[in-house]
């Protein structure tokens, strides 16, 4: 590790350097590399995608483009999301919920739908993160749209945490009776 971060110090370039190898070493050897380059605030180069994404594909670790997202490197995440072979919920909820918390409310709306027209079913989690997205985006009809839908559509009993959501969504609106009658139903 010590000679990789003197090489770090000499340019994020050498980050790259890890897409020519294909063992799990030196995969994850990549990653650890660009936790460096991210606290010496180093720029990285055009390259470090490929090897991170060439990283994370080798060592099956989806659970970094969640990491991403919820970073803000959302192009990242994309990145990895795209060139994902096999999509799943988890996959889905993490893309929707890096675009909820860093106020992409649209693109996070964009995911979920792109996620049912795929054929995978809404989980709890998901109905959460893009009900979020609905409600620090002002997307108050289509959160209201997603909430309804967990009954009707998914057959699935609204937890403590949908609520939450929808008290906050219908809050953010100044919908406060609203909320209230909801509550009582």
């Amino acid at each position: 590790m010590e000679y990789h971060v003197g090489c770090l110090a000499q340019s994020a370039s050498h980050v790259s350097y890890s897409t020519s190898f294909e063992d799990a070493d030196m995969s994850l050897e990549a990653l650890h590399l660009f936790c460096d380059v991210q606290l010496s605030q180093i720029k990285p180069n055009e390259v470090t995608p490929v090897a991170l994404i060439s990283a994370c594909s080798n060592l099956g670790a989806l659970s970094q483009g969640d990491m991403y997202s919820k970073c803000g490197y959302l192009n990242l995440a994309c990145q990895l999301f795209d060139v994902l072979s096999d999509r799943d919920t988890f996959c889905y909820n993490a893309m929707i919920g890096g675009f909820a918390v860093h106020g992409h409310g649209n693109q996070a709306l964009e995911m979920y739908r792109k996620m049912k027209l795929e054929g995978l079913v809404p989980d709890g989690a998901t109905i959460v993160v893009t009900m979020f997205a609905c409600s620090h985006g002002g997307l108050v009809e289509e959160g209201l749209e997603i909430f309804e839908s967990m009954k009707g559509i998914h057959g699935m009993e609204p937890k403590l945490e949908h609520y939450r959501c929808l008290i906050d969504l219908l809050g953010r609106a100044g919908r406060l009776k609203d909320a209230e009658e909801r509550l009582h139903d």
